[in-house]
């Protein structure tokens, strides 16, 4: 039985030292995620069962897909709720990992907290800003700032 140590809004970041063969993430450990609330899945690696992960609508960040697959989970070389590296990013357990379909990023607590409210406004901003450029609004205009 897989047993993952989630809570409602964490994401799973699976490190896999570099295998690109084996995909530690499919259905099965997706509806175990999901089930313990968890808001996504980023993998180091590749993830299997790609129709049945879209289905789930838990998204699922991967460097590509795999039929080959691996239960490592809590094995000879597993941990969990420790750091790792993903895609040559540090992630420790409580970082905040947010991702959508341009990428992945990693926060600190720290760091995003000193970047919420920047993005936010940015986010907020930008309707406006894309209006304004169907309007035919010169663009040098509108990045003079």
């Amino acid at each position: 039985m897989v047993r993952l140590e989630l809570y409602p809004g964490a994401v799973l970041v699976v490190d896999m030292d570099g295998d690109r063969r084996h995909a530690p993430v499919g259905a099965v450990t997706a509806a175990a995620a999901k089930a313990q609330g968890a808001a996504g899945i980023v993998v180091d690696g590749v993830a299997t069962d790609l129709l049945e992960l879209r289905s789930t609508g838990l998204p699922v960040f991967a460097r590509g897909t795999s039929c080959l697959t691996t239960k490592r989970l809590h094995g000879t070389e597993s941990a969990v709720n420790v750091s790792v590296t993903c895609g040559g990013v540090d992630v420790a357990p409580g970082d905040w990992v947010l991702g959508d379909d341009n990428g992945v990023i990693v926060l600190s607590p720290r760091e995003a907290a000193a970047v919420l409210e920047q993005a936010l406004a940015s986010d907020a901003a930008e309707p406006e800003l894309l209006a304004r450029i169907a309007a035919g609004e010169p663009l040098e205009t509108l990045l003079a700032h």
